[in-house]
C-alpha cells in the first residue's frame, strides 16, 4: 500500500524493536546489521513494515513478518546471505524510532512506497536491490535467489577465479588433512571477492573443520579431566597448531597459556616429561641406540633439571660417558652432518685440482672433531693432499 516516509523524521530517538517469538531475528541496530554483513560477507536487508492493511483488510506486513520470512527454508536462506534490520514506519512515526541516515538516501523526499518492502545493501551501505511487495514464502524465496544471483554477476570475473583457486585448495587440503592449510585458503575465499554461492561452499568445509577441531578440543579436556596431564598437553598442542584458525584451536592455545602458568601443574608436567625421556633414554641404551639415548638425557637434564628424574638422568649419562667406545659412537654423532659437509667439500675441491682450499676443509675437521673417526678420516686425506703438493706430511 502506497505510504510517504519524511526524511524529517531521521532526528527521532532509535530503540531497538523486540521481534515476535514467530519472526525473524533482526539486528536490533542498523550499525549492528553493517558490521555484521561487512564481516561475514553478506547483504543487509532491510525490512520495511507499517501498520496498515490493503483493500481486503489483510495486514500483509505482519503476514509477511510472520509467515514469510520465518519460513524455515527461507529463514536459513536469510541467515547465511543477510543481516536483517527492522524498519517500522508506524515506530518511526510514532517518534519510537529513527530512519538512520544511511536509509533516508534510499527514498526520496515524501516518495511513495509499497509496504511491506525489502532494500538490499552492500556492506559499504550501497544499495544493490530491492523488493516491494508481499509474496508467500515460495514466491518470496525465489526473489531473494535473484538478488543473490544479481550480486554475483557483479564480481569480477579475475576474482571468481582467485575464488575458484582458493576453494580448490581449501578441497585439497582437507582431504589431505592440512586443517590448518584448510582454515588459510578457505577464509582468503570468505573475505575476498567471492560469489555467494562460494563463499556458501567455503562456510560449510569451514564448519566441517571446525567440528573436527572442536572435537579434538573435547579429547584433551577428557584426558586433563583423567589426570592424564601430558597426554592432555599433546593433545591441545596438537588442536592449537593442526587447527589453526578454528575457534577450538584459539581454545586449545590458550588452555596450554593457563597450563604452563600454573605452578604445581606445570611441576607435575615438568616431572612427567622428565620420566618419559629418562624412560626412552634407558630403552635406547638396551637398545645400543647409545646417541639417542645421550640426546634424550641431554634434553631432560637442559629443560627439566629440577624434576625428580634429573638425579637419575644425571648417573645413566655419567655411566654412558664413561665408556670410551660408546662416548666415540655419541661424538661421531653430534659431528655427523657438519663433518661429512667439510668432508665432501673437500672432497670437490681436490677433484678439481684446488688442493689448497681441500686442505682448509679437512683441516676444520681435524680442528673441530678431534675425538671423531671423522678426524682420523680427515687428517689421512691431509696426509694424501700434502704428498700432491710435494710437502711432508
Amino acid at each position: 500500500m502506497p505510504l510517504r516516509i519524511d526524511r524529517s523524521l531521521a532526528s527521532m530517538a532509535l530503540i531497538a524493536l523486540g521481534a515476535g517469538a514467530a519472526e525473524l531475528e533482526y539486528h536490533d541496530k542498523f550499525d549492528s546489521a553493517v558490521e555484521a554483513a561487512e564481516k561475514n560477507r553478506q547483504l543487509v536487508m532491510v525490512v520495511v513494515v507499517a501498520p496498515v492493511k490493503d483493500k481486503e483488510g489483510r495486514d500483509l506486513c505482519k503476514m509477511f513478518r510472520e509467515e514469510t520470512l520465518p519460513e524455515e527454508q527461507m529463514a536459513k536462506l536469510i541467515k547465511r546471505h543477510f543481516a536483517p534490520f527492522l524498519l517500522d514506519v508506524g515506530a518511526v512515526q510514532a517518534g519510537k524510532q529513527a530512519v538512520p541516515p544511511v536509509l533516508q538516501a534510499c527514498f526520496k523526499p515524501n516518495e511513495q512506497i509499497s509496504v511491506p518492502l525489502a532494500i538490499f545493501l552492500d556492506a559499504k551501505c550501497k544499495e544493490v536491490h530491492r523488493i516491494a511487495g508481499y509474496a508467500p514464502p515460495a514466491g518470496y524465496i525465489g526473489l531473494l535467489r535473484k538478488v543473490l544471483e544479481k550480486v554475483a554477476e557483479a564480481v569480477p570475473e579475475k576474482d571468481r577465479r582467485d575464488a575458484q583457486r582458493a576453494l580448490e585448495r581449501g578441497k585439497k587440503a582437507l582431504d589431505d588433512k592440512d586443517f590448518a592449510a584448510a582454515m588459510d585458503a578457505l577464509k582468503a575465499l570468505v573475505d575476498g571477492g567471492a560469489t555467494p554461492a562460494d563463499a556458501d561452499a567455503a562456510k560449510e568445509l569451514m564448519n566441517q573443520v571446525e567440528a573436527k577441531a572442536s572435537d579434538a578440543l573435547e579429547a584433551a579436556e577428557a584426558l586433563e579431566g583423567k589426570q592424564k596431564l601430558g597426554s592432555a598437553v599433546r593433545a591441545y598442542q596438537e588442536c592449537a597448531r593442526g587447527f589453526k584458525g578454528t575457534d577450538a584451536a584459539a581454545k586449545a592455545a590458550a588452555r596450554l597459556v593457563e597450563i604452563r602458568k600454573d605452578p604445581e601443574v606445570r611441576k607435575k608436567l615438568n616431572n612427567h616429561m622428565a620420566a618419559s625421556l629418562l624412560a626412552k633414554a634407558r630403552q635406547d641404551a638396551e637398545q645400543a641406540k647409545y646417541p639417542a639415548a645421550m640426546e634424550a638425557l641431554d634434553t631432560l637434564l637442559k629443560r627439566y633439571g629440577d624434576a625428580e628424574a634429573a638425579a637419575e638422568a644425571k648417573k645413566l649419562r655419567e655411566r654412558l660417558e664413561a665408556d670410551p667406545e660408546i662416548a666415540g659412537q655419541v661424538r661421531d654423532a653430534k659431528a655427523k652432518a657438519e663433518a661429512e659437509r667439510y668432508l665432501s667439500l673437500g672432497d670437490s675441491f681436490r677433484r678439481n685440482g684446488m688442493l689448497q682450499k681441500a686442505l682448509a676443509e679437512y683441516e676444520k675437521v681435524a680442528a673441530k672433531f678431534p675425538d671423531t673417526t671423522y678426524a682420523r678420516t680427515a687428517r689421512e686425506r691431509i696426509a694424501a693432499v700434502k704428498r700432491e703438493l710435494g710437502e711432508k706430511p
